[in-house]
């Protein structure tokens, strides 16, 4: 199929602007709630850490846990992917890229296991 006088050439921009901005959002409505201050002139976000903190440590397991992926970050959380001795998992790279480029690419020789 040939090209069209519509099609787009290379380094086209079609929307240069981009997509339009937002009037607001969800997260920008809650920065800006955290970013006002109570009666004494305290952000909002300074008196939710301080509470979250007093709560912490008075033992809330829930506060705790939030305190907690707060300093530390999340735990990290792996995934294992794996068959058994009998079925163990491969891939037919050869395969994959038939399908993917039409015809099996010449520096693709059989597939992987989980013991390679």
């Amino acid at each position: 199929m040939g090209k069209s006088s519509t099609s787009v050439k290379p380094g086209q921009v079609l929307n240069p602007n981009g997509r339009p901005k937002k009037a607001w959002t969800m997260a920008s409505l809650i920065r800006d709630a955290a970013e006002e201050e109570d009666e004494n002139g305290v952000p909002r976000k300074v008196a939710i850490a301080k509470k979250l903190a007093e709560l912490a440590a008075k033992g809330e397991m829930v506060a705790v846990k939030e305190f907690n992926q707060r300093m530390d970050g999340m735990p990290i959380q792996k995934n294992i992917l794996a068959g058994d001795e009998e079925n163990p998992i491969s891939i037919d790279v050869a395969g994959v890229l038939k399908k993917v480029y039409g015809k099996p690419r010449p520096d693709s020789v059989g597939g992987v296991s989980k013991d390679s």
